[in-house]
């Protein structure tokens, strides 16, 4: 009796942690902001993956000479560390107000983690970073709708769900301008 009530305890158990990855995952889609941004996409297809499409937003990456920061120049910033963008929603392209390392009192901001820590381009300091909401899966048929428009040079809109803390998720994306 002790080891059946054992086993039905480590599923509930299971359950609930799954259960609870799900609703963490999906709070953005029902409490977030509306942000709508346009974006690049590529790579409309792959075998392994199935039909996706590969979004490259603005602030991907994004120079900290232009843009308020709390990140010092002689920073030493590792992979993985969670940055703020804090956009302008207000823009068609969402543009970057700012980067911060600790999480902004108020604004749109979204939370990203660094893939690049430093880099120089053309002179300016430069941080890449990633959001993981970098694709988009679809069905074969809008993928191909997406390719081509891209052929078109076409404009692609995605409408963003964010939460207070930053957290972001993908509610839609759309061929055309934002509403």
């Amino acid at each position: 009796m002790q080891t059946k009530t054992l086993l039905i305890g480590a599923l509930v158990f299971q359950l609930l942690i799954v259960a609870g990855m799900l609703v963490t995952a999906a709070i953005p889609l029902w409490s977030g902001r509306d942000v709508y941004v346009e974006v690049y996409a590529v790579d409309p297809r792959d075998l392994m993956r199935g039909s996706y499409v590969r979004l490259d937003y603005p602030w991907n990456s994004i120079s900290l000479a232009g843009v308020s920061t709390d990140i010092k120049a002689d920073a030493q910033l590792r992979h993985g560390l969670p940055v703020f963008v804090v956009v302008d929603e207000t823009s068609p392209k969402c543009n970057v107000v700012g980067v911060y390392l600790a999480e902004p009192a108020e604004g749109t901001f979204i939370k990203g983690l660094v893939q690049n820590p430093m880099s120089w381009r053309n002179g300016e300091t430069t941080v890449e970073l990633k959001f993981g909401i970098e694709s988009y899966f679809t069905n074969e048929e809008d993928a191909l709708a997406i390719e081509n428009d891209l052929r078109a040079d076409s404009t692609i809109t995605v409408h963003l769900k964010v939460s207070p803390g930053g957290n972001s998720r993908i509610a839609s994306l759309t061929r055309g301008t934002a509403d």
